[in-house]
């Protein structure tokens, strides 16, 4: 895979993560693509299938809303795959109106949650911009019209109780459910249901999803000095290993070494293209 990002605007930073150009490199191919929050696929050429962790396979529409994916999952693409990738954070996804457990692990044709004739004119207007600057323009100017006022500089994304969630996930060290209830000022069945309407899981699921994604971005930017930090987080290395390979989708040794490895590509790309925040570095 051939992969290129740049930033969303300024004024969209904190509801957007990154806009990515992936392209097909070689023969059709499978690439592992690690656990994320929502995601829009805007494919511009060439067709991918998405396998998901308990082997459901859906095709990609031309236009499609990837929900928050609770698992890593496989892309099954053509040699002449083309598409463009949009990151929602929270502050954006819930800007939207979609509960993210609503579509959580799951594709879902945009033609079906708008229209088809507003997916349509999406999709054309994207392809026929030049340029993936071009293309952002397009997105963003198509997703301001979408949330209004929701995506101005001071709006606060998803709340302040969902923005208190994106600062727990982003801490340093693994995410700690113990004082998450009380710092919210929820109910333990209130907490759960705003991490699922947010984030697409339960406050224990998320806690394990972004301790594997973190140690992966890690991984993925400091490279072996890393490894010993990573595994401090896990109670030994077989626990480290298991996590791993469910929410990356690879072992921690063979994301480290293997060249192939589409995760580590992501999130080091992301790095390069100066993304610092963790949750859209991992997003």
């Amino acid at each position: 895979m051939r992969l290129d990002y740049i930033r969303p605007s300024p004024d969209l930073g904190a509801h957007l993560s990154m806009f990515g150009h992936v392209r097909a490199a070689a023969a059709p191919a499978f690439s592992c693509v690690p656990a994320l929050l929502p995601n829009l696929h805007v494919t511009l050429r060439g067709t991918a299938t998405y396998r998901f962790a308990d082997g459901r396979r859906r095709a990609a529409p031309p236009v499609a809303v990837l929900g928050a994916t609770l698992s890593a999952f496989f892309m099954d693409v053509s040699d002449d795959y083309d598409m463009v990738c949009i990151g929602f954070l929270p502050g954006g996804w819930t800007a939207a109106g979609v509960p993210a457990d609503r579509l959580a692990d799951e594709v879902t044709d945009a033609a079906d949650l708008w229209s088809p004739g507003v997916a349509a004119a999406l999709w054309q207007a994207v392809a026929e911009a030049p340029d993936l600057p071009a293309r952002r323009a397009v997105i963003e100017a198509f997703l301001r019209a979408r949330v209004g006022s929701a995506c101005s500089e001071d709006a606060e994304p998803g709340g302040g109780r969902a923005a208190a969630v994106r600062r727990w996930l982003e801490r340093p060290g693994p995410p700690r459910l113990d004082g998450l209830a009380d710092e919210l000022d929820l109910s333990w069945r209130q907490v759960e249901r705003l991490t699922r309407t947010v984030f697409g899981a339960s406050p224990k699921l998320l806690a394990m999803k972004y301790r594997a994604l973190r140690a992966a971005g890690a991984l993925a930017v400091r490279g072996e000095a890393a490894m010993g930090a990573a595994l401090d987080a896990y109670a030994d290395q077989s626990h480290m290993i298991r996590d791993f390979r469910r929410f990356v989708g690879w072992t921690p040794r063979r994301f480290l070494n293997d060249g192939q490895a589409l995760a580590r590509a992501t999130m080091q790309g992301r790095w390069d293209a100066g993304v610092r925040s963790p949750l859209a570095l991992l997003s």
